[in-house]
C-alpha cells in the first residue's frame, strides 16, 4: 500500500495568537498509508480533526461559520520517515 505525505490548511478557527482572539488558520503535515491519493487525504484529516491541538477551537454546531480543513498538496512517498511529527504552522487570517 503506497505511502503519502499529506499537508493540509485548517482555516476559520477561532483563536488567539499575539495576545488578540481572532481567526486563524494553520498548515500541518501528516504522513499516511492508504490505498488512493483520495483516502490519503481523508485519512490525514480524520487524524487532524481528532488531535489535541483542534480542542476548544471549534465553532458550536449551530453558527453559521464553521471551521474547515482542506488540501493543500499531497504527494506519493516511497517509504514513511521515521519522526513525523505533529503540530502546525498557525497563521491570523486576513479580514479582507
Amino acid at each position: 500500500m503506497p505511502f503519502y505525505s499529506v499537508i493540509l490548511e485548517g482555516s476559520n478557527f477561532p483563536g488567539e495568537l499575539i495576545g488578540k482572539s481572532q481567526k486563524v488558520g494553520f498548515y500541518t503535515t501528516r504522513w499516511v498509508q492508504a490505498l488512493t491519493p483520495y483516502r490519503a487525504e481523508l485519512k490525514a484529516a480524520k487524524v487532524v480533526w481528532k488531535d489535541p491541538m483542534l480542542e476548544g477551537l471549534k465553532y458550536p454546531d449551530d453558527l453559521d461559520e464553521r471551521a474547515f480543513i482542506r488540501l493543500a498538496e499531497i504527494r506519493k512517498v516511497d517509504k514513511l520517515p521515521k519522526f513525523r511529527g505533529g503540530g502546525a504552522t498557525w497563521y491570523v487570517e486576513d479580514d479582507g
